[in-house]
């Protein structure tokens, strides 16, 4: 289930939707705690780093770390790094914060 929402996130971004299909504002409807953490944490992560990039530069991040990480094992290092590269700025903090902590991310 999470691959698919991920997925779905992930394509609704190449394809230029402006929807959140994978999480909503109502993240109860996930269920309660490990749950709703498993299934709405990462598309809502995804979502509150594109509003944080902006879309160009998110739709850039994306398409490089498919392109560059493609028929891989993948870490969550290799997106941030690539996002820093690409940005020229270091968000290390903010992924620590929402993907290796446990901030929650505004829908």
């Amino acid at each position: 289930m999470r691959f698919v929402a991920g997925l779905m996130l992930i394509c609704a971004v190449m394809f230029g939707s402006t929807e959140l299909p994978a999480a909503s504002n109502d993240v109860a409807r996930w269920g309660d705690g490990l749950e709703a953490l498993l299934y709405a944490k990462g598309p809502l992560v995804l979502h509150a780093l594109r509003r944080e990039l902006g879309d160009e530069i998110f739709h850039r991040v994306l398409r490089s770390y498919l392109e560059e990480f493609r028929y891989q094992h993948i870490r969550t290092r290799d997106l941030i790094e690539l996002t820093n590269h690409l940005t020229g700025r270091d968000y290390t903090n903010w992924f620590d914060g929402y993907v290796l902590g446990t901030d929650w991310p505004q829908p």
